[in-house]
This record gives structure tokens, C-alpha cells and sequence, in this order.
């Protein structure tokens, strides 16, 4: 079995803006320090040692709705002072990175890795992921979980967006009852005019 390698991240302001300075011996330009460009490099390189996905696990630390924030918007959050930055500048900062790199693994042909359902709970259902998955037809989105326990909402997407592919991975786990289900209905789906992807995996 060949190994398979997942770049993480940890969408934060505090994390960006320390390896930008770690790099750069004078004040930071968020125009010159471009976070499209440092992540596009970092995934580049991940890419080359061997890695196969992308993956995001902020539904352990936030809800997954992520709105379409300018660069304009992350510009202003990046040149505050730490003591100034709100907990509200802080995720706005997260979405106009995970939009970010949603355009870029596209760009890169590499899957993005979502974790939804179980985690920290509130707003972590597929549901959140709709509008960018639905302004992002060319990004692959591997909704890790499908969701679990609401894995009825997955259903109700993938037959609208080709490249949603539903993971049962820990599913079987946490409730065989719900992973047996999900999986026959996705079979059952599977046969209609519209072929569906399912990604299923298992620990």
C-alpha cells in the first residue's frame, strides 16, 4: 500500500504572520507576502514529497460556513495590532483563507479533505459547505465523516455537484446502522442518471 500524505492546515492569522516574519527581516505588505502565493508554494512542495490531499479540520475549532471575504477585508485584519484583532476578524481572516485554498487545489489537481459532522458540533454540517463547493466546481471536496450524525444532509448534495465525494471514514465506527444505510442509499443514487463518486473508507 503506498503511503498516503495529508497537508494540514491551520487557517490562523497568529501562524500566517509568523512564518511570513520568520522570513522577512523588515515590516510585513500583505500584498508582498501574499498568502495565496505562500500557500500555493507550501502545498507545491508538499505535492513533491509525496502528498495526495489537502485536508482542513477547522470543524473541530469553528462551524464550516465560510463566507467570500475580499482581499481587501483580509488586508485590514492583517495589519492590526494583535491586541486589536476580534474573534469576528479572526474567522473572517480563516474564510478568505480556506477560499484561497480551495481555488488552489484546484489549480494544484490535488482533493481537499473537509471534516464535517462530529467535532465541535455547531454548524459542522454539510450543509455549511454548500456554497463554496457549489462556487468551486472545480475543486475536489472529500466531506470526511459524511457529516455524521446528520449524513442525510450529504444526500441531498451529491447529486447537484460532481465533485463532492462523500468518506464514510470512522463512520462504520461510530454507528455501523448509519454507515450501512448511507452507504446503500449512495449505491441506490449511484444507478440514477447521474453517476455519484463515493470515497469509503474506514479505521
Amino acid at each position: 500500500m503506498s503511503k498516503i500524505l495529508a497537508f494540514f492546515f491551520r487557517l490562523t492569522r497568529k501562524s500566517l504572520t509568523a512564518t511570513i516574519y520568520s522570513n522577512t527581516p523588515r515590516p510585513v505588505i500583505f500584498q508582498e507576502c501574499c498568502p495565496d502565493e505562500i500557500y500555493k508554494k507550501w502545498i507545491l512542495r508538499k505535492k513533491g514529497e509525496g502528498c495526495v490531499a489537502l485536508k482542513i479540520a477547522l470543524a473541530y475549532e469553528r462551524g464550516i460556513h465560510f463566507e467570500k471575504v475580499t482581499a481587501e477585508q483580509a488586508e485590514r485584519i492583517f495589519i492590526l495590532k494583535e491586541e486589536d484583532i476580534t474573534p469576528d476578524d479572526i474567522s473572517a481572516f480563516q474564510d478568505y483563507l480556506f477560499w484561497k485554498i480551495c481555488e488552489i487545489a484546484a489549480e494544484v489537481s490535488l482533493p481537499l479533505q473537509c471534516h464535517t459532522g462530529m467535532g465541535q458540533i455547531i454548524d459542522t454540517n454539510v450543509l455549511q459547505l454548500n456554497n463554496v463547493i457549489k462556487n468551486n466546481p472545480e475543486t475536489k471536496f472529500v466531506l470526511l465523516h459524511c457529516g455524521f450524525p446528520w449524513v442525510d444532509d450529504i444526500l441531498s448534495m451529491v447529486n447537484g455537484y460532481p465533485n463532492l465525494y462523500p468518506d464514510l471514514t470512522w463512520v462504520p465506527i461510530l454507528s455501523y446502522t448509519a454507515s450501512n444505510r448511507i452507504l446503500h442509499q449512495l449505491i441506490e443514487m449511484a444507478q440514477g442518471s447521474q453517476p455519484l463518486s463515493c470515497v469509503v473508507l474506514s479505521q
